[in-house]
This record gives structure tokens, C-alpha cells and sequence, in this order.
């Protein structure tokens, strides 16, 4: 799968703190990951609760990984 030009920026956006456009990229992968998760379980509540523990998960790696990382002026 490759990211188009707007989602590299938001991806940009999001490394260098812009919370908001971290928001939007998981909003915007919400709903695959969702349906994704209905299919392989079978069940629309465990599927909801899975989604919203992935993505706080990638929340919450991201900004580990952000803070663990040099500060770079001007990235």
C-alpha cells in the first residue's frame, strides 16, 4: 500500500508534533481497521473494542518513540 502525497504530509505534520494531523491519520484508518476486524471476528463489539485498543496503541507508540528520539530543529 502506498501513501499519497497528502498523507506523507500528514504523516510530516504529525512527527514534527501536530497532534491534530495525528488525529486525522487515525481517523482516517479507523474504519478499515474496523472492518477488517469484523470480518476476522465475526463480531461487530469485539471488533469495536479492538480498533479503539489499536489505535490508542499506536497513539501511545508514536509518542514514545517521538519523545525517545533527538531533537532535530528544522525536521
Amino acid at each position: 500500500m502506498q501513501m499519497e502525497a497528502a498523507e506523507l504530509e500528514e504523516v510530516q505534520r504529525a512527527i514534527q508534533g501536530d497532534d491534530s494531523a495525528l488525529a486525522e491519520l487515525l481517523q482516517r484508518h479507523y474504519a478499515f481497521v474496523y472492518k477488517y476486524l469484523v470480518k476476522v471476528t465475526m463480531d461487530p463489539n469485539v471488533a469495536e473494542e479492538t480498533v479503539q485498543d489499536t489505535m490508542f496503541n499506536v497513539w501511545k507508540i508514536f509518542i514514545d518513540t517521538m519523545a525517545r528520539l533527538p531533537f532535530r530543529h528544522g525536521c
